[in-house]
């Protein structure tokens, strides 16, 4: 994730308690798993992706479309 895709996620989640308390709970586990060894040359996709994930998870819990 570029520092624009954080930086939005960063906001997103100052304004929704439901996406903060997944991500809060995805840490949790993620902070169990042992951390992958990093393969050389692998690096952020840019793609927007993480973002469009987020805003479309946050839109169904809200029972809305991801635009609205």
């Amino acid at each position: 994730m570029d520092a624009v895709e954080a930086a939005a996620l960063r906001a997103h989640l100052r304004r929704c308690p439901p996406c903060r308390d997944e991500l809060a709970a995805f840490q949790r586990v993620a902070a169990l798993l042992p951390r992958p060894r990093r393969r050389r040359g692998a690096g952020p996709s840019g793609t927007g992706a993480s973002r469009a994930r987020v805003n479309g998870a946050c839109a169904a819990a809200r029972g809305r479309s991801p635009s609205g």
